[in-house]
């Protein structure tokens, strides 16, 4: 996917000769190249290859970080003088780009964010109902917000999805690049500058979907840490936590008021969901006692749709991906709540005008992914309650949901997996240290083989889709998913080899057999320290530090 063209040089202007191969850019036809001319005039020659992809991005819809500009087969830095190529006349530059972008919409938008940044700052914060008194302008800028059709909508919903397309890309690379980004999440600063019940509900519909922004713009880890590293994590969950049902609402059965609030709680709770896939972020929410003790709230007392109490399902499980959080997950009590999932029913929200098509299965499926994470990594912190606990569940589970179900479910709603480190090193747990008592628990086994069961099924059903495996090669985990039937046993046996299959017939994968040295730290992995210890270190040293 993607496309160059060729400018040959010329005294005053550079012809370029747009080729483009992707999809997008040919109309459709995933055959050929569309080809278009295009010349550019400058009043002399660019003094830069920066002034050169300014102009383009300008002229032609590129955003200038997806622009490599070639003179020969070398690529040009932004900063490289051109008269310092010493070009003549006929010299071609190619100019390659992976697609277009709707710049002109999105400056547009943006314009309009910059505008209310300006009023709520002119009108001083903390904002509150107190603001309508002050000055009726703001509201003037806000009557589009409870129509369909806005800029928030548009950025959220055309501009940002659906992903894996290239125009989509593109949109967020260049969203990003003009600061749209901070600037969204300085408006966001604002509107938590005042109690959620003090703003008017244009106000509260705004703050929900500047957050459902967010959660479609995290698209990839280099997206995540783009909105990580402008505090993004730190305004998602500061909606959490300030965004609450009031006892007064539930007996009014607003229902704008009840809208409002479940598409600003979800899309919180999914913008931190698509963040927390990043393992630096696990700590910084796992630690957040009033975050956690919201989720757990939102989980259980059947006053959120099945769609809230899903995100928070997915949220809980990306938590448990790492180790250092389970402590925390543990002591917070989230595994009895996670056993009283409860939500507002078709029936029951049906009063409020405000219909979605229910899927439990992935609710259920989720939630024993994530109590498959625990007790495989943490039996040693799980109580023998909650053992058993966890135990009801995966064989409710088990006893419900097929393989075939999830991929049918998980596709119909796009999920989008980052990362697999977690769901293999499940198989690569070092044995239990003989001395445990947890192993003299009954049935401990069968839980054992149960919970390697739904982490088979978990990547059969993330594997299935074409993206995926690509994702999980370029993380070097292939040989790993080759190499592990043979460190499964009894029938999961064949349920490794299945998974090694979705592989062996992906022609974009070119299945080969695994190196002797991830051979090695497989067994290394599986017999001493675990995979992710063997993803960082070389085998030798690994083998030279267990000895000591």
């Amino acid at each position: 996917m993607g496309g160059d063209f060729h400018c040959p040089i010329m005294e005053e202007s550079l012809k370029f000769i747009l080729q483009c191969t992707s999809q997008e850019e040919g109309n459709g036809a995933r055959d050929g190249a569309s080809s278009s001319t295009k010349i550019l005039s400058f009043p002399s020659l660019p003094a830069t290859v920066a002034e050169v992809k300014a102009r383009i991005e300008k002229e032609c819809q590129i955003p200038e970080p997806l622009q490599a500009i070639l003179f020969g087969s070398v690529i040009l830095e932004s900063s490289t003088e051109l008269k310092s190529l010493r070009l003549r006349s006929g010299d071609t530059l190619t100019v390659r780009y992976h697609s277009t972008a709707q710049c002109k919409e999105l400056d547009e938008g943006m314009a309009w964010i910059q505008y209310l940044l300006e009023t709520f700052q002119r009108l001083g914060v903390p904002l509150s109902y107190s603001m309508q008194q002050q000055d009726d302008t703001i509201f003037q800028a806000l009557e589009s917000i409870r129509e369909e059709d806005n800029f928030m909508t548009r950025l959220a919903f055309d501009y940002s999805l659906p992903w894996l397309e290239p125009r989509v890309s593109a949109n967020k690379v260049y969203f990003i690049q003009k600061k749209g980004l901070e600037k969204l999440l300085e408006l966001h600063t604002c509107l938590v500058s005042c109690q959620w019940h003090a703003l008017p509900l244009e106000l509260q519909l705004l703050q929900g979907q500047i957050l459902m922004v967010i959660w479609n713009l995290a698209e990839t880890f280099q997206l995540r840490r783009e909105i990580l590293k402008r505090g993004g994590l730190e305004k998602c969950i500061q909606s959490l936590v300030q965004v609450r049902i009031v006892p007064e609402l539930l007996e009014e059965n607003d229902k704008d008021d009840m809208v409002t609030i479940w598409e600003c709680i979800r899309s919180s709770v999914g913008a931190l969901a698509n963040l927390c896939e990043l393992p630096e972020t696990h700590l910084t929410l796992a630690t957040n006692r009033e975050a956690i003790e919201q989720l757990m709230s939102i989980a259980t007392t059947k006053t959120f749709d099945l769609k809230s109490i899903q995100a928070v399902a997915v949220l809980l499980l990306v938590l448990s991906y790492t180790s250092e959080t389970h402590p925390y997950l543990i002591q917070s009590k989230v595994v009895e709540s996670m056993m009283n999932l409860s939500y507002l029913n078709e029936d029951e929200f049906y009063f409020i005008g405000y219909v979605e098509e229910i899927q439990p299965i992935l609710m259920n499926y989720h939630r024993a992914t994530f109590f498959a994470h625990l007790f495989l990594i943490s039996t040693d912190l799980l109580s023998t309650e909650q053992i058993l606990l966890i135990n009801d569940c995966i064989s409710q589970f088990l006893a419900m949901a097929t393989t075939e179900e999830l991929i049918d479910a998980e596709l119909k709603e796009h999920y989008i997996w980052e990362t697999f480190i977690p769901y293999v090193r499940l198989f690569y747990q070092p044995p239990i240290p003989s001395t445990s008592p947890i192993l003299s628990m009954p049935d401990f086994d069968v839980l054992q083989r149960d919970c390697l069961y739904v982490n088979l099924m978990a990547l059969h059903n993330m594997l299935s889709r074409e993206n995926h495996r690509t994702i999980l090669k370029r993380q070097e985990l292939l040989d790993y998913i080759t190499c592990l039937p043979w460190h499964l046993s009894g029938d999961l046996v064949e349920s490794g080899r299945e998974l090694v299959r979705l592989f062996q017939f992906d022609s974009q994968i070119n299945l080969q057999p695994p190196s002797l040295s991830n051979m090695a730290k497989a067994i290394v992995a599986k017999n001493y320290c675990g995979l992710e210890r063997v993803l960082k270190e070389p085998v030798i040293e690994l083998y030279q530090n267990i000895q000591r």
